[in-house]
């Protein structure tokens, strides 16, 4: 995924990248291929870089446990200055080429992005009911013939000491 910028004219350039996922050394979540589209535009002392990424990664429902494929479809940024000045800027998404480079990697800023695409809740639906307590049954897809009102020992005991405190 790598953008040789010295073979282009000032102006908007267009490129199109199709990576395997394992190119990027990423967990087994992440798998088959990326796509990537990305708009150069470039002048004399500034090249911006805007690129939608696609990818799937095959993730597990925090409530049901169920495997699932999920489709993402990201964006991002960067801008990259030629005239290599502030160098020890902390911006992210800004970075300086220095004179001897020519060409510009967006595989460390893929990767980023592909980690931080998978939310922290994962769910394979909104309306996941999730597992029973009792005896495990996932009840999106059937009810269980357990009891409504089984209570947890350890709340039993929480309620019983709350009710000495009053």
């Amino acid at each position: 995924m790598k953008i040789k910028f010295t073979n282009y004219d000032d102006g908007i350039h267009h490129f199109e990248f199709l990576e395997n996922v394992d190119d990027l050394s990423l967990d087994e979540r992440f798998f088959g291929l990326l796509k990537i589209n990305c708009k150069m535009d470039k002048s004399q002392h500034q090249i911006v870089v805007d690129c939608g990424l696609n990818f799937v990664a095959k993730l597990t429902c925090d409530r049901c446990v169920s495997e699932f494929e999920r489709t993402f479809s990201e964006h991002f940024q960067n801008i990259y200055f030629t005239n290599y000045e502030n160098e020890n800027a902390d911006d992210p998404g800004i970075y300086y080429l220095a004179p001897n480079e020519d060409k510009i990697d967006l595989s460390s800023d893929v990767a980023e992005i592909l980690k931080v695409s998978v939310p922290m809740k994962i769910l394979c639906n909104e309306e996941c009911k999730g597992l029973c307590s009792t005896c495990g049954q996932n009840l999106s897809e059937s009810e269980c013939n357990c009891k409504d009102n089984i209570e947890n020992p350890i709340s039993v005991q929480l309620k019983k000491l709350k009710k000495n405190l009053n």
